[in-house]
């Protein structure tokens, strides 16, 4: 994987509110399939967070990405992965924009 893997460890980027868009998708009513869009343009970092729902994602470009103290990694396009409720995360897009797909569950 190319990029810069290791700024997970840096602060989060200063323009990161200007670079960042999370959307849901909505169908017709339904609320049993909750949906979302994450997009984020190239070369920012998403702050490190946590929250008390899981949440797996489809990753649709390459990027960086961690939980907790361990190792991070980077899914090609189409991998999956999940940040389990409570755990602190975080990503990065590289060289070109990021989106990904994610679906909550409580």
């Amino acid at each position: 994987m190319g990029g810069r893997r290791d700024d997970l460890q840096q602060p989060p980027d200063a323009a990161f509110s200007a670079h960042d868009g999370l959307a849901p998708i909505r169908g017709d009513g339904r609320k049993d399939v909750p949906l979302g869009l994450s997009r984020m343009a190239s070369d920012v970092r998403y702050p490190d967070h946590c929250h008390s729902i899981r949440k797996t994602y489809l990753v649709l470009s390459e990027g960086g990405f961690g939980q907790g103290s361990g190792a991070r990694f980077g899914p090609r396009l189409g991998g999956t992965f999940c940040n389990v409720p409570n755990s602190k995360h975080a990503m990065r897009s590289i060289n070109a924009p990021l989106p990904a797909f994610c679906a909550p569950r409580a």
